[in-house]
């Protein structure tokens, strides 16, 4: 809960998350290049986010001819996983394309020692991009989008009679970032301009059933998080390098929730607030 996740740099960590984790169960694998971590405390670059560390989630860039993949993945609880990714050069454009869908029929959430036997499954597709265009040696402009849907099946807790046939979560994410990075030629100076932004959109949602009869409850939240940040780096002696910048960021959050139960009819609001 206290690391920063990024993917390409965009920051993901929910606002309307009350640990303001990021939930990777969410993240599809496609089109992924490589993982870095930075372990321990890395807020005076990244902000309060990174007090734990940072995960940042790289994609490929397009490089050389077009190559084009097609895969298909199975496994127990009939766990299924697809994805087509794209990605090649042409002149100064770099391009990367996946499109990605997992679904799996799960087992129970609620502790099936207790007698819960309900299978609680999951689907998700995912797309993501990334294009950069070379101008020259020294300047080059990206562009990166991450967009996800998906549907998981939960349960109202993890003791004896904790299963729930209809009580469900859909996720939306979607994400997306622009970047000018400028080099100078003598190799002192480099520095980067961004704006990037980042929406996650929760939907909950627990219709009555056989087994509650009267209880019904469903909620929302929606958390965005935007940032404009322009950094630049200095290499004075060689092995060092000093950073300076400037960065401002915005979160947006708001929230909703309805009950009906034996106790009555339950709604709570939260509207929207931002801080920056």
């Amino acid at each position: 809960d206290q690391a920063l996740v990024m993917v390409d740099g965009v920051e993901l960590n929910d606002p309307m998350n009350p640990s303001r984790g990021f939930d990777l169960g969410w993240l599809s694998l496609a089109n992924v290049e490589r993982i870095e971590v930075i372990r321990g405390p890395q807020s005076t670059i990244y902000g309060s986010d990174a007090i734990a560390g940072v995960i940042n989630i790289i994609t490929r860039a397009g490089t050389e001819k077009p190559a084009f993949t097609l895969a298909a993945e199975g496994g127990s609880f009939n766990t299924w996983n697809f994805r087509g990714e794209v990605a090649g050069e042409h002149k100064n454009l770099r391009y990367s394309l996946a499109v990605a869908q997992a679904y799996s029929s799960g087992f129970s959430a609620a502790d099936e020692r207790f007698g819960n036997t309900e299978a609680d499954g999951m689907r998700d597709t995912s797309a993501n991009g990334k294009f950069q265009y070379v101008f020259n040696p020294q300047l080059d402009a990206t562009v990166t989008f991450r967009l996800s849907n998906g549907r998981v099946d939960l349960d109202n807790w993890g003791g004896p009679y904790g299963d729930d046939p209809n009580y469900r979560q859909w996720q939306r994410r979607a994400s997306a970032l622009a970047e000018l990075h400028y080099a100078h030629p003598s190799g002192f100076w480099q520095q980067s301009a961004q704006f990037s932004y980042a929406g996650t959109d929760r939907d909950y949602r627990n219709d009555v059933d056989p087994d509650h009869p009267v209880d019904r409850s469903e909620g929302n939240y929606t958390g965005i998080l935007r940032k404009v940040s322009w950094q630049n780096l200095f290499f004075p002696v060689k092995g060092h390098v000093v950073t300076a910048g400037y960065e401002y960021e915005e979160e947006t959050g708001s929230s909703w929730y309805r009950s009906e139960g034996a106790w009555g009819p339950y709604e709570e609001q939260f509207p929207g607030r931002s801080a920056s």
